[in-house]
């Protein structure tokens, strides 16, 4: 009974040792696994960092910059300041290395066709990371490791590769920060089988291939994530190792616990409870000793073995823990309460003898086969799995299985835990993780205010590394823009609501400030009270340098800086609330310069634009600081006067005084860049505002009008608005949808003026056009020719009038007596520079049939002001064709002798501003016998219009002019008015009044 007793101790002590061992076993694992994915995230951040790296020279170098030199800078701009990166180089697609900030630009930095990674992409590798073996960047330099991404060109062929030489130290210092104990160790590999890094650092490990040791080769290749114990063939020394494999790269992290440090607290408690169980092993010795060999010392014996089996099967039924066995075919034969629980089954029969991996989830039936076959070869073997209950629900189970002798066989007696709330919270830590280095920056501080950690994310938008932030008050980020009580309210919010939010202009390193949205969230303790703080923050300098661009665009001009239009109109709607509450008057002075397009059409528009940007600064020095100088656009300009007398004299006077000293301003000498430019302007000036109500722009068409009057004055001058411009703007205004109607409703006619020859004989006409309204009442060609010009209407009535010239010629073409009669037709410039003028004409002329040859097309010397090839080239087409031309008006334009004798014209016309003074004014005399010179000389005839008298006919006729128009010969008559007139004999005809006909 006393050996029945002590082994029962023996047995209850083992089973505790052995759940001992295994629950420090399932810490270390847990704890390894942990620091695994932490190397894992901290692997693939960094990776990420220098593929975006290499992402960025890949865009830079699409980008061809203008020099070596730029391209080199560039590069160079790249390098990360915390030594990620030794260097960045780039090479053509024969492994030429064309670019390297190792070396200055054209240099010639040396070629890397021999490397691995190189011969890589030039066997197709694609556009995703090469990496290459470790090696030296010079030969007293660091190791680095290359990591190389393709070039292609846009077909799509192999360029060359830009490579990144990582500086595997900047992974060491982090892992040397990394708590291992007592011979634990940190490692990345390489796919090769090349370690990287490694903490503690040797060079004996850096230097070895360790493809073939036992780890890497018989479980790392096999899982993406795992646990390992494997003893060192190096240093003899066991650890339990957490692995884990990067997919997006080739890097495989691990983190090792040594064995007796895992084990300490462990061999300290077998230590212990060996002493107790040899203690209690003695006593029992020395109380079977004493005891006599009677029944009664059975009897304590089996009821102390009793016990001891109770105590056991108490153990089995009650644990936490799923205890089972499993026999050497993989059916179970046993299975304790709370692993029924685990699997969802109500009783031992709903699982027994069936196969364990009925339970266990399909991805993780051959890794749980492999561990039975450990287990029955004599090994003990933990593993992590998910396990599929009866009902369906899957579980994260840990196990630790080692081999139990049972009647002569051996069968696998398995501890399982689950540990699905530990794999839950280790996702919830890798997210966290994730989450902390990602794209805002992150600071974590006390309640003290002292900076606890940060994230890459801060560091690159502040420029503080980790270490010269964490232990420095946040005071470190503050900037100048913010007072006390700023700061003060935004911790009253958090105490009181537990979050801020809002935007803060902080400081980095180098001084600069940024804006930054920030938020800050209190990190709370069971009993309420804030103990850490959160603040997590965005640069959004850029986004306010685009919201001001935006608003700059919206409100001002671009080239002066001045309000524009929209923003001017706003401030003269305040200006009139304002006016009204205070029973002040504004006043609106509209600006355009004088002769700015000859300026800009003669010097070009950059000196333009610099007298522009001359003419805003003068103004904004004329005004007070809160009045505004606006720019409408083009040349135009408007300064509004505000809080001016309520009186409009004395309103008046002000703004005189102001737009006099703008005139005095302008009308000096501009001195820019190496040229002098002078400038004039024209102001018109109006009053608005006080108890004026109005629309916003009223006070601008009136600016506008008096601007115009002051143009009318002779330019250079100041006019103030009066009633009478307004009229002149109605009138105008309906005289224009009058005249619109009348294009739409043909309400025009054409009125012929007599062209007569020497000897009194009608050589043809000129056909004016008029308006003849419905009401009968004629208006002035003086009044809608122009207002045609301006608003466009002159393309469709001059296409009227060629066209109903063209059909008068055909009529006369069947008679006889008038066959030979051409007729004259005005064309405006506008008219004849469009781009099928010539096009137009020619079908005009096919329509009607008329003889080209008695089609005389005047143009006027204006015509000639712009683009004088186009106007020649379209002159010459239509002269072909038959057509004629008469220049009109000559010697009142702009006419240059260099381009008249390039003209295909047939005939000068003497203007009757000349004609009328010809008997009394001698330089009238002279310009028209210079005329006839003229024109003799270029083999051209000549033509006097506004002929009144028999003196001025035989005046002209004495300087070699023979042909004539005018009132003297007949008025402009319609049709039937003319064909009478022109059935007159040619005696009568130069004899008749200038009223016989009407």
């Amino acid at each position: 009974m006393a050996a029945a007793a002590c082994l029962a101790l023996a047995l209850l002590t083992l089973y505790g040792l052995m759940r001992e061992r295994t629950l420090a076993l399932h810490v270390a694992e847990a704890q390894t696994q942990n620091l695994a994915r932490v190397l894992e995230e901290h692997a693939r951040q960094t990776l990420l960092r220098v593929q975006g790296r290499l992402v960025q020279v890949d865009h830079l170098l699409n980008r061809r910059l203008s020099s070596p030199q730029a391209t080199q800078e560039q590069l160079l701009d790249l390098l990360p300041s915390d030594r990620l990166l030794d260097a960045i180089e780039v090479s053509d697609a024969n492994g030429s290395l064309v670019w390297s900030t190792r070396s200055t630009p054209n240099a010639s930095p040396g070629n890397i066709s021999d490397r691995e990674y190189f011969l890589r992409h030039v066997r197709g590798a694609d556009r995703e990371l090469v990496f290459g073996g470790l090696e030296k960047s010079t030969p007293d330099g660091p190791w680095v490791l290359p990591v190389s991404r393709r070039i292609s060109t846009p077909d799509g062929k192999f360029a060359g590769v830009i490579v990144a030489s990582v500086l595997p130290s900047y992974v060491q210092a982090f892992y040397d920060s990394i708590d291992r104990g007592n011979d634990g160790i940190v490692t990345m590999f390489l796919a090769s089988g090349q370690v990287a890094v490694t903490s503690p650092y040797t060079m004996s490990v850096i230097n070895r291939d360790w493809a073939q040791s036992p780890l890497f080769r018989e479980a790392l290749p096999s899982w993406p994530t795992g646990t390992a114990r494997q003893e060192s063939d190096t240093e003899n020394v066991e650890r339990v190792y957490s692995y884990r494999s990067l997919n997006d790269y080739p890097v495989v992290v691990t983190y090792g616990l040594s064995m007796p440090a895992v084990l300490a607290r462990w061999h300290e408690s077998v230590i212990r409870n060996s002493l107790l169980l040899l203690a209690a092993i003695l006593t029992l010795i020395a109380v079977a000793v004493g005891w006599t060999r009677h029944d009664r010392r059975r009897l304590v014996a089996e009821q102390a073995s009793h016990r001891s089996e109770s105590r056991l099967r108490a153990i089995f039924e009650t644990g936490p823990e799923c205890i089972k066995v499993v026999d050497a075919k993989g059916n179970l034969i046993e299975m304790n309460p709370a692993g029924l629980t685990m699997v969802e089954a109500t009783s031992l029969g709903d699982v027994l003898g069936k196969p364990v991996l009925s339970l266990i989830a399909p991805e993780y039936c051959q890794a749980f086969s492999d561990l039975h076959q450990q287990v029955l070869a004599g090994k003990t073997v933990q593993l992590e799995y998910e396990a599929v209950g009866l009902q369906g629900r899957r579980k994260w189970m840990a196990t630790h299985a080692t081999p139990l002798h049972d009647q002569g066989q051996i069968v696998n007696l398995s501890v399982t835990r689950d540990i699905t709330d530990r794999k839950q919270a280790e996702l919830d830590l890798r997210i966290a993780a994730t989450a902390f280095e990602g794209q805002e920056g992150i600071c974590i501080f006390n309640e003290d205010q002292v900076i606890l950690r940060v994230n890459q994310a801060f560091t690159e938008m502040t420029g503080f590394s980790a270490t010269e932030a964490v232990g420095q008050s946040l005071k470190l980020l503050a900037s100048d823009h913010h007072d006390p009580s700023f700061f003060r309210g935004l911790w009253r919010t958090v105490a009181r609501t537990g979050a801020w939010r809002g935007e803060v202009q902080s400081q980095r390193k180098n001084g600069e400030v940024f804006a930054q949205g920030l938020t800050v969230t209190g990190v709370k303790n069971e009993t309420g009270q804030a103990t850490h703080y959160v603040a997590t923050f965005v640069d959004v300098s850029q986004r306010r340098a685009s919201e001001e661009k935006v608003q700059r665009l919206a409100f001002f001009d671009a080239l002066t800086g001045l309000p524009n239009r929209r923003l001017l109109v706003d401030r003269m709607s305040m200006a009139m609330v304002t006016g009204a509450r205070h029973k002040r008057k504004s006043a609106l002075l509209f600006v355009d310069l004088d002769n700015f397009k000859t300026i800009n059409d003669t010097r070009g528009h950059h000196l333009g634009d610099l007298l522009l940007e001359r003419v805003a600064k003068l103004l904004s020095s004329c005004v007070r600081a809160g009045d505004t100088v606006a720019r409408l656009g083009g040349d135009e300009f408007v300064v509004m006067l505000e809080y001016l007398d309520e009186d409009d004299r004395q309103a008046s006077s002000q703004a005189e005084v102001v737009g006099e000293k703008i005139i005095a301003a302008l009308n000096v000498p501009h001195k820019l860049g190496a040229q002098e430019c002078h400038c004039t302007a024209s102001i018109g000036v109006t009053l608005f505002g006080g108890s004026l109500r109005e629309n916003g722009e009223e006070p601008l068409k009136r600016a506008d009008l008096a601007m115009y009057q002051a143009k009318m004055a002779g330019r250079n001058a100041l006019r103030f608005f009066d009633i009478q411009m307004q009229a002149v703007v109605d009138a105008r205004a309906a005289l224009e949808v009058r005249l619109r109607e009348a294009v739409r409703t043909d309400q025009f006619v054409l009125h012929y003026q007599a062209q007569v020859g020497a000897n009194g004989a009608l050589t043809g006409v000129e056909a004016l056009v008029r308006w003849q309204p419905d009401d009968g009442l004629m208006v002035s060609p003086a009044d809608f020719i122009p207002l045609a010009e301006e608003t466009g209407l002159i393309f469709a009535l001059g296409h009227w009038v060629l066209e109903a010239a063209c059909q008068q010629l055909a009529l006369w073409a069947l008679r006889p007596e008038r066959a030979h009669l051409s007729i004259a037709v005005n064309v405006s410039a506008r008219q004849f520079h469009q781009p099928d003028f010539v096009e137009q004409v020619m079908s005009v002329l096919a329509q009607t049939g008329a003889n080209p040859e008695r089609l005389k097309l005047e143009l006027t010397e204006s015509l000639l002001v712009t683009d004088i090839e186009d106007v020649i080239s379209k002159m010459t087409t239509l002269k072909a064709q038959g057509v004629g031309f008469s220049l009109d008006d000559f010697g009142t334009g702009y006419s240059s002798l260099s381009y008249l004798k390039r003209l295909p014209l047939d005939q000068l016309k003497i203007d009757q501003g000349f004609v009328t003074h010809i008997l009394t004014d001698a330089n009238d005399a002279a310009i028209a016998k210079m005329v006839v010179a003229l024109a003799d000389s270029l083999g051209l005839s000549v033509i006097a219009e506004g002929v009144e008298s028999a003196a001025q006919r035989d005046f002209l006729a004495s300087q070699g002019c023979y042909a004539y128009q005018g009132y003297f010969f007949s008025r402009p008559l319609p049709i039937q008015a003319f064909e009478a007139f022109a059935d007159q004999p040619p005696a009568t005809l130069a004899t008749l009044a200038p009223d016989a006909l009407l």
